[in-house]
């Protein structure tokens, strides 16, 4: 299976220098046939972020950055799992942070496709009761006639 790579990165491994015959960004030092070992590799990374003073910063963090901000870019767990080349979607949950904002964003879409289908009901914010309580009389005298008015709220004078 082929890894996907954005074209952004595409781009800049263009400019990087090849080992000519290698198929690898980063070969091995003394076999260019063969990708450079993970300890090597982390050997360095260590070396570039002492210099760069980033004292907490691994290179699986970066994995969880790329999960995160799929799944803050409004890709589903599905195709987050399929980005970071996971077996399972519980993986997939264990990396990819999630913001609130999206799903109270899924929400108002939702709910606002359930209020036109229930005769362009708008229900701006919770808590208004009175507000939605017109609109459902509104809706119930007018075209619709189906919608009946419905309280939603405890003890209400």
């Amino acid at each position: 299976m082929e890894h996907p790579v954005s074209s952004h990165v595409l781009e800049i491994l263009k400019t990087l220098p090849r080992v000519k015959g290698s198929p690898w960004v980063l070969p091995m030092p003394t076999d260019e046939k063969e990708a450079m070992p993970y300890h090597q590799l982390r050997r360095c990374w260590d070396r570039l972020r002492t210099a760069a003073e980033l004292q907490d910063v691994h290179l699986h963090d970066l994995r969880h950055t790329v999960g995160t901000m799929g799944g803050q870019s409004g890709a589903n767990a599905f195709m987050v799992r399929d980005l970071l080349r996971h077996r399972t979607v519980a993986m997939t949950n264990r990396y990819a942070n999630r913001d609130n904002d999206p799903l109270r964003e899924l929400s108002d879409k939702v709910s606002g496709r359930i209020a036109a289908a229930l005769g362009g009901l708008n229900v701006v914010a919770e808590g208004n009761a009175d507000h939605l309580e017109e609109q459902i009389d509104s809706t119930a005298n007018g075209s619709t006639g189906s919608m009946k008015k419905t309280s939603h709220t405890k003890n209400r004078p």
